[in-house]
């Protein structure tokens, strides 16, 4: 991507300079013009794609740090004998959780929902890519992470799912800040889900 971008300024930068050539004729300008036009609309779209693709590289690249600090820190336990349960809870700082309604988010469509409807649900890979494509279209972007339990279900099962995920969103790059956490029953939930909602 880095090699495309300097081809297009090499390219760009030769039409400039062909404008000074003596001997040109008005329809060659014009076509200069042209080609002038369209190469500074490929230079605008390759340079777009260059800063996504470097967001990308950023995001895996904290996202791999984070995975391997864990690891280190999971062996020292694994050595020491303590359990990686109680090294969870001690690395994560409590977070505010606002209980509401599903009616607060009747109108919007959730940008993920992972059901923990068995043990060791591999959410994180999906997680990821959906995460990674909203913060392209808006890089800004902030989130609502919110625990579901069923209406005659346990709250704190839900909770400590959502607890979950929010450590894997915190361990993918993203910010705590951008994160708001909630918590709510639902009579169509079966079992704990988290709802994540992207505005």
């Amino acid at each position: 991507m880095s090699g495309d971008a300097g081809t297009s300024a090499f390219i760009l930068e030769n039409i400039r300079a062909a404008y000074g050539l003596s001997g040109a004729l008005e329809e060659d300008h014009r076509q200069l013009r042209l080609l002038e036009d369209e190469v500074n609309q490929n230079a605008i779209v390759i340079d777009r794609a260059l800063l996504s693709l470097n967001g990308e590289i950023n995001r895996q690249q904290q996202y791999v740090t984070s995975e391997r600090t864990s690891l280190v820190q999971l062996a020292a336990d694994i050595n020491t004998g303590q359990s990686f349960a109680a090294t969870a809870r001690r690395a994560t700082a409590p977070r505010a959780v606002a209980t509401v309604t599903p009616g607060s988010f009747a109108d919007k469509r959730p940008l993920v929902v992972i059901r923990f409807d068995k043990p060791d649900v591999a959410y994180e890979p999906a997680l990821y890519q959906a995460l990674s494509q909203a913060l392209q279209r808006r890089p800004d972007a902030t989130f609502d992470l919110v625990a579901v339990s069923p209406a005659s279900g346990n709250p704190a099962a839900a909770r400590d799912d959502a607890d979950a995920v929010f450590r894997s969103m915190t361990s993918m790059g993203l910010p705590a800040e951008r994160v708001a956490m909630a918590a709510m029953t639902s009579p169509t939930a079966k079992t704990p889900e988290v709802h994540i909602y992207v505005h």
